[in-house]
């Protein structure tokens, strides 16, 4: 926002994820929403709106709820009971249609209209499926051995596969191909070769990571995960 929130104001942020909770906490800990622990408490009237049904999360720690060192429910940025005690009305599982920016109203699929004086984009990224036949069914949806890493809901449902496997015994089958060798990439290679989950990881760019760092230090990224026994293609 350009400048400082005034008595009243109606804020909405979309998106519930790491950054719309620190602006959140940012307008609490200057003493601006109407809640109780506001030190004015005529502050601007604040609602959060977020798609997952999940109270706002970590998203950074889901590679170590999949690795086994977190559990998910310790990645819970706030509890509901801060947002309510701080006047914040923090709708979950509800997904914004439109900006009308003409009307200043935010519409929500079920047809509900929020009117704000004030709107924060706070919606992170999607996972860009590559264009490679067999990922998705004839219905749209993902085929069940292929796996997106974005959310919580998608940590569990890889989780969920590795518990099967390790409930029926499963070992000489427990194979993994992750695509994509950015640092989510290497954190779910990682994870899985600490499960037991024999990995191979493939990067289309001629390094790992490479749009963070260059070709030596993505050949030094590359050695040390094959010392982990991550099998590494990249350029592929």
């Amino acid at each position: 926002m350009s400048a400082p929130t005034s008595a009243g104001e109606r804020v909405i942020v979309i998106g519930a994820g790491m950054a719309a909770v620190r602006l959140v906490e940012q307008l609490v800990s200057a003493g601006s929403t109407t809640g109780t622990g506001s030190t004015t408490g005529v502050g601007p009237r604040v609602t959060v709106l977020g798609d997952e049904a999940h109270l706002p999360y970590n998203r950074i720690l889901l590679s170590a709820v999949l690795e086994g060192t977190h559990r998910a429910e310790s990645l819970t940025l706030r509890d509901a009971e801060w947002y309510a005690a701080h006047g914040v009305d923090l709708r979950l599982g509800v997904r914004v249609l439109e900006v009308d920016r003409a009307a200043r109203e935010v519409l929500l699929a079920d047809g509900e209209r929020l009117p704000y004086d004030r709107v924060v984009l706070a919606t992170g990224s999607i996972p860009t499926l590559p264009p490679i036949r067999g990922l998705v069914r004839m219905d749209g949806r993902l085929h069940d051995r292929v796996h997106a890493f974005r959310s919580l809901d998608d940590c569990r449902r890889l989780c969920a596969v590795l518990h099967e496997w390790d409930a029926r015994g499963v070992t000489a089958q427990r194979r993994a191909v992750v695509v994509g060798g950015g640092l989510l990439g290497l954190q779910v290679a990682r994870a899985l070769g600490v499960r037991g989950v024999a990995t191979e990881l493939v990067e289309g760019g001629e390094h790992l990571r490479r749009s963070q760092v260059g070709t030596a230090a993505g050949g030094v990224i590359a050695r040390q995960l094959r010392r982990l026994g991550t099998v590494v293609y990249t350029g592929a």
